[in-house]
């Protein structure tokens, strides 16, 4: 979900970037709305606690990537399971 996508789905000019929080909330629940999709059948992935944590307030199951911006402390902390990269992801799944 892009800032411009949800920028529509809320018929306004923009999703400011900041407060983050906030930005991130909006682009969530656009996806949410625009999938039609239970945000308990979602999944964020994410590589920094602020990207990921709004996510879990709206219901959506999140996992840390351990690639990026927080470190696994910082994950473990805000009580976010992680991976340590994409490829963990899809060995996971199948």
């Amino acid at each position: 979900m892009t800032r411009e996508v949800a920028a529509k789905h809320y018929r306004v000019k923009e999703i400011p970037l900041l407060p983050f929080e906030q930005q991130r909330t909006k682009l969530y629940k656009s996806a949410i709305a625009l999938t039609k999709t239970n945000p308990k059948e979602m999944l964020c992935i994410g590589d920094a606690v602020s990207k990921i944590k709004p996510a879990r307030k709206l219901g959506i199951k999140i996992i840390g990537v351990l690639t990026g911006f927080s470190s696994k402390k910082d994950m473990q902390n805000a009580s976010i399971p992680t991976i340590k990269n994409l490829t963990e992801l899809v060995e996971t799944l199948n």
